[in-house]
This record gives structure tokens, sequence and C-alpha cells, in this order.
């Protein structure tokens, strides 16, 4: 199974009570669901994949940099302002250095997300 699909089950599982649920809620077939979890995501149409994405709240792009960067579920929401995250970073690198690229992506990665929510609500 590849990342992305490890990922949106793993988004599935923690917010939705079953699989049929979510596949009600995005629209799609049960049994398309569970044969895209099945055979992967790579191997499904796109407009599943984008049903699939737009119900987490996640866009495609994000679904992508989240399994080239290792991130296997989006970060819990904060209370915390966009100002506030970027200040925390800041005091990191003023303790620890300079930020790894890594670092930096997974920070803004978790801003794309939290204002990605926000729009959808």
């Amino acid at each position: 199974m590849d990342k992305r699909t490890e990922i949106i089950k793993n988004l599935i599982e923690k917010g939705w009570p079953s699989q049929k649920a979510f596949a009600e809620s995005a629209n799609i077939p049960y049994t398309t669901l569970r044969s895209i979890l099945e055979r992967g995501v790579g191997k499904s149409a796109v407009e599943n994949v984008i049903k699939i994405c737009k119900t987490l709240n996640l866009k495609v792009e994000d679904l992508e940099r989240m399994a080239e960067d290792g991130i296997e579920e989006i970060p819990e929401q904060s209370d915390l302002s966009e100002e506030e995250i970027l200040t925390l970073a800041a005091h990191q690198v003023g303790h620890e250095g300079e930020l790894t690229e890594e670092q930096l992506a997974q920070i803004k990665l978790a801003v794309k997300i939290a204002l990605a929510r926000d729009a959808l609500k």
C-alpha cells in the first residue's frame, strides 16, 4: 500500500465511525472506497481522490506533500493563530539554530492545512 493510501485510511479511521459512513459523506459508493483503499490511490479515478480529499478537508497537493514528508495525520487543530505558530517557529530557530528544509516544509504544511480547514467552514 502506498503512503497516500495509508494516510487516507488512517484519517478515515480517526475521523469517521466507519469506512461506509465516510463513503456516504464523500458521495462515493462504499465498494469504490474499499477498492481504492485495497488497490491504492494511484490506481483510482482522479475525481474519486478529489472527493476523498475534499471530505477529509485536505487538498490533493497536501496529501502528496504529507506522503513525501512522511506525515501520517493532519496535525490537531490548535487555538494558535498563524502568527503565533510562526513566532514559535522563530523561537525554535533562536534556540537551536536554523530550521531544516524539512522542518520549514512541515510548518508551512501545518499552516496551509489550518487555513484550508478554516476556508471550508
